[in-house]
């Protein structure tokens, strides 16, 4: 929250779309702020815009709060989520950094990414579900989260499916419930494509890949000048502990899976904006959604 209240210092408010969103819901009400394209699209963005320019009235102080309670919630379950996956003290020191840093500013302080951010809280409490579940029907919450994870911003299906397919691979979580993430992430891409929003037109070329590691690991993080450095310092350490455990070094070894599953996200991440960029921003740090946290789970470790 101490992240939210910073941005109201600042004097955060209204930009791009929100200005439509508002106006939809002034005047032909609050289910109407989204749009019928988009609300046909995804649906879970519909609600979200209901309740943000709707019933809360596009109101700066209570949608930062909200959006700085779902980051506060989504990085939790983050921790939760990684810690069987890389250990405590990297989940925890991952997910304080993926709070702290710079690279998802959209999703912290703009009205309009609620539902990305709501998409990306459903998706990690997902994959949370299927790692921690105990009950025997567990898999049909797994499987509900994860569609509505990609009904309200289809980008973190790179997320979901290759949680779900990984979880089965390590054994991490029951078999149905890790099914659940793949079945529900691929439902929903489905009514997405078959709902396509008109107007997210792809671009006719591709964009650069490699751009997801400064604005993560770079410039997106830190100052310019420290953002070289901490590329090549990530980029050397990742190099070393690859080689090193070749060699048998069991105490690097331990290290290379997180290393692995970071790069993994970063890159996995960015796919789905390769071709969505429009002039004059382009995709904007939303790009980040996925790829922000395996930018964090590197520079934590």
């Amino acid at each position: 929250m101490a992240v939210a209240a910073g941005y109201l210092v600042l004097g955060v408010g209204h930009v791009m779309d929100d200005w439509f969103a508002l106006h939809r819901a002034e005047f032909f009400g609050a289910w109407s702020a989204a749009g019928d394209e988009q609300w046909a699209a995804r649906p879970g963005a519909g609600l979200a815009y209901a309740l943000v320019f709707g019933a809360l009235d596009g109101g700066v102080v209570p949608v930062t709060v909200g959006l700085g309670l779902i980051r506060g919630a989504s990085a939790v379950l983050l921790r939760r989520v990684l810690e069987p996956v890389v250990g405590s003290p990297l989940a925890t020191s991952t997910a304080v950094l993926w709070v702290l840093l710079p690279t998802t500013t959209s999703l912290e302080a703009w009205a309009s990414a609620a539902n990305i951010s709501l998409a990306l809280l459903l998706a990690v409490g997902a994959i949370h579900l299927a790692v921690r579940g105990a009950g025997r029907r567990s898999w049909i919450v797994v499987t509900v989260l994860a569609a509505a994870a990609v009904l309200s911003y289809e980008a973190v299906v790179v997320l979901v499916v290759p949680a779900g397919a990984s979880l089965l691979l390590w054994k991490l979580a029951r078999p149905g419930a890790a099914a659940g993430l793949v079945v529900g992430g691929a439902v929903g891409f489905g009514w997405v494509l078959e709902h396509w929003h008109p107007q997210k037109d792809v671009a006719p070329t591709w964009s650069d890949p490699f751009l997801v590691i400064p604005s993560n690991l770079g410039w997106g993080a830190v100052p310019r000048p420290l953002g070289s450095l901490l590329i090549a310092l990530t980029l050397g350490v990742t190099l070393a502990v690859l080689a090193a455990s070749r060699f048998g070094w069991q105490e690097l070894t331990a290290a290379r899976r997180p290393l692995l599953v970071g790069w993994a996200l970063l890159f996995l991440g960015v796919m789905p904006f390769l071709r969505y960029t429009y002039a004059p921003l382009g995709a904007g740090d939303r790009a980040n959604v996925v790829s922000s946290l395996g930018g964090s789970l590197l520079l934590a470790g």
